[in-house]
């Protein structure tokens, strides 16, 4: 079961100097038709000009992953030292029993970014941060996984980070990233009881016959099998999670 949400039906939101396009209802923009998809509660694209900040929260209980695509933020948290991720750079907010003074401000040029809010499986626990640099992921054809609450996902335990070993999530979850030139294609599998959701960052792809450009986005149920096919180079991101998002 395929459901396209084209980039132009988004819904909207402006909070403060910062501009949302929301697939799922979020503040402002309330969508019953949108509400989630499985245990994946918010995928937004920020806009923010230069020096802007957005500001979020209090928050608990929501793991969130914040991939810029455009310039560079400084992220800031009650728990944790005030950090740039700049662009290609992921940062993974596990927010757990609460963080307050949730923000992330433009450096000198207009940045963008892109943030899933995942569902954790239990409730509570230490907030946690990370953030990564994705020129170490390994630069192979296909999906890979830039965050996972698998730990088979990441099998090595070691001090030191491995170039390419996802980031942790609380939640039984995945976030995976592929960039293709034109003519080339990724497959990803899964397993029964999964949603899956796929946003295309750049370019153009083909899904089921489907054409869905830069912006658009496609839910995918009862289906444990994708196959994307570039028409031009592009960047899509699919998120993995549970059926279940109570």
């Amino acid at each position: 079961m395929l459901k396209v949400r084209r980039a132009e039906t988004l819904g909207q939101v402006t909070d403060g100097e910062a501009h949302l396009h929301c697939h799922f209802a979020f503040g402002a923009y309330n969508d019953p038709a949108h509400m989630h998809n499985g245990r994946l509660r918010v995928v937004n694209q920020v806009s923010l000009p230069a020096q802007a900040q957005y500001v979020a929260g209090p928050e608990k209980n929501v793991d969130i992953v914040t991939w810029v695509t455009q310039g560079s933020v400084t992220t800031q948290c009650e728990h944790f030292h005030a950090e740039t991720i700049n662009k290609g750079d992921i940062q993974v907010l596990c927010t757990a029993t609460g963080c307050t003074g949730l923000s992330w401000k433009a450096g000198a040029e207009a940045a963008q970014l892109l943030q899933f809010w995942f569902l954790p499986d239990c409730k509570g626990g230490i907030p946690m941060q990370e953030i990564r640099n994705t020129s170490g992921y390994p630069d192979t054809t296909g999906f890979r996984i830039i965050a996972s609450g698998f730990p088979d996902d990441d099998p090595e335990e070691e001090e030191t980070i491995r170039d390419g070993a996802p980031a942790a999530l609380l939640g039984s979850g995945r976030l995976l990233h592929t960039t293709l030139s034109a003519s080339e294609g990724a497959r990803y599998q899964t397993t029964p009881g999964r949603s899956l959701f796929l946003l295309v960052v750049s370019g153009t792809v083909t899904l089921e016959g489907t054409t869905l450009d830069a912006g658009d986005s496609a839910a995918i149920s009862e289906q444990q099998e994708l196959l994307i096919i570039a028409q031009s180079d592009a960047s899509v991101l699919l998120a993995d999670t549970a059926y279940d998002a109570s």
